[in-house]
């Protein structure tokens, strides 16, 4: 029933927050889809006519293109993939905790995670982090049952896993790796592991040799340092990372407890949490070296931490675990009261959520439409709405063009003129209630204006091809 109320928000619009990643994976899906499954040469919509940039390992992204040649093209498919992704990471969550502490506790931290605030809303959005997540949770279940049983099978089955989660996205995987040593200390295999750790080879070197790639193709990217904002994405380490003074200010660690409270966790699960600290829970261990790894990723990717709540997800279990834990305490006391505790606590984290998520953006869908309607598909189109910078794909994606956005504080007429000479930029689209003033002496050719029905501000398309810029 908690899967199946997802699908309210089933829309075919992408919706907020995030909708900058979610269009993007979006855009991939749509270019596999109209020019065919290339894994190695995913596209974005944002870097003009170029457009040959990888994020990560577009597996999720190719998948949902194969889905679209037998359904068509539609944001309800994707988000029907996307949600069995983590319906697979539940279903592994699942058997992980059955495993380590039994069936009851298993059904109750399941459930607890379904209504997690964070679940709730990247479980259904154009997202691929819960494709990285369940298969991690692969890697983790049959690690944990292969070495538990000694099953080479399940062992190989949990190098399969890590490959994918590596390739697809690798922070929510790689922290996994402390509760598999102490699960491996706590069976008593380390030497039986020990005999089989150059299996591991393959994930590691897959990724390793994938990582080489991309580095390859991303650093190829052009070097356009007149545009404002641009960077190319051959060096990702102060995104990824961040800097170690931002780890001792307060004001970071403050948005991830906001965070991890109230979103991760969610306000009805707060009780239980607590009660869940109260006792001391079974394999102890085992689940505060999950509880570690969770802390060592964080500090690790400290600055997407703090920039998306999505990096957040891999908080959802050991909360799940200990809410569960929680509600197990309750039942020992008050055995009436838990189906009424846990009932509650599911209306609360999902109230939560819908109010705080799922929020459409009609301004930006309108001026995307207007775009894809007055252009041709081969035009690159350069944006200038509100502070989005050259890499947003939040129009260009809604508007099926490729081109560049340009931060409106910071338009300039050169910019503007060597898009169009040297990058082929045949349309402007300007948003805004007037124009800058500066831009009646650039000699434009007069433009289309559209007022728009959601905002009070208007569309003004430029052909650039008519601009007589001398």
């Amino acid at each position: 029933m908690l899967l199946a109320a997802r699908f309210f928000h089933f829309g075919s619009t992408i919706d907020l927050p995030h909708d900058w990643r979610q269009c993007d994976t979006a855009y991939y899906i749509w270019d596999f889809y109209h020019h065919g499954i290339n894994p190695l040469e995913p596209a974005v919509c944002w870097m003009g006519g170029y457009e040959r940039v990888i994020l990560e390992f577009p597996l999720p992204e190719a998948a949902v293109a194969l889905l679209y040649q037998l359904t068509g093209a539609s944001i309800p498919v994707a988000r029907l993939f996307f949600l069995a992704c983590f319906a697979g990471a539940v279903f592994y969550f699942y058997r992980i905790v059955k495993l380590l502490w039994g069936e009851k506790l298993a059904q109750w931290a399941s459930l607890i995670s379904l209504s997690l605030p964070l679940a709730w809303y990247y479980s259904r959005a154009i997202h691929i982090d819960f494709s990285a997540i369940a298969a991690a949770h692969a890697m983790l279940f049959y690690y944990l049952r292969g070495v538990g049983e000694r099953r080479n099978v399940d062992l190989v089955k949990a190098v399969l896993a890590a490959t994918l989660a590596f390739l697809i996205k690798v922070p929510y995987a790689f922290y996994l790796a402390l509760p598999m040593l102490v699960f491996t200390w706590y069976a008593g295999a380390l030497r039986w592991v020990l005999l089989r750790s150059w299996w591991w080879l393959l994930p590691l070197g897959t990724f390793a040799f994938w990582q080489q790639y991309v580095h390859a193709v991303n650093s190829a990217a052009p070097d356009w340092d007149f545009l404002p904002h641009y960077r190319k994405f051959d060096d990702n380490a102060a995104w990824y990372f961040g800097y170690w003074s931002r780890r001792l200010q307060w004001v970071p660690w403050k948005i991830l407890l906001k965070r991890s409270v109230l979103e991760a966790a969610g306000p009805g699960t707060l009780l239980l949490l607590v009660l869940g600290l109260r006792k001391r829970i079974p394999r102890a261990p085992l689940f505060w070296s999950w509880v570690l790894g969770v802390v060592v990723y964080v500090l690790i990717f400290f600055n997407l931490n703090i920039i998306h709540n999505y990096y957040q997800l891999p908080l959802l279990a050991p909360i799940a675990i200990l809410g569960a834990w929680g509600l197990t305490q309750w039942s020992a006391s008050i055995p009436k009261l838990v189906p009424l505790a846990l009932g509650l606590g599911l209306v609360f984290n999902i109230t939560f959520a819908e109010r705080e998520y799922f929020t459409r953006v009609p301004d930006l869908i309108e001026i995307g439409w207007l775009i894809q309607q007055q252009t041709q598909e081969e035009d690159l189109v350069v944006v200038s709405y509100g502070k989005m910078d050259c890499r947003n794909p939040r129009v260009l994606y809604r508007a099926r063009r490729r081109g560049w956005s340009l931060e409106v504080a910071g338009l300039q007429r050169e910019v503007l003129e060597r898009l169009r000479r040297e990058e082929g930029a045949r349309v402007w689209a300007y948003v805004g209630t007037a124009l800058p003033a500066a831009v009646g002496s650039w000699g434009l050719p007069e433009a289309q204006v559209f007022k728009l029905e959601n905002s009070a501000e208007s569309l003004f398309l430029f052909s650039l091809a008519d601009w007589n810029h001398e």
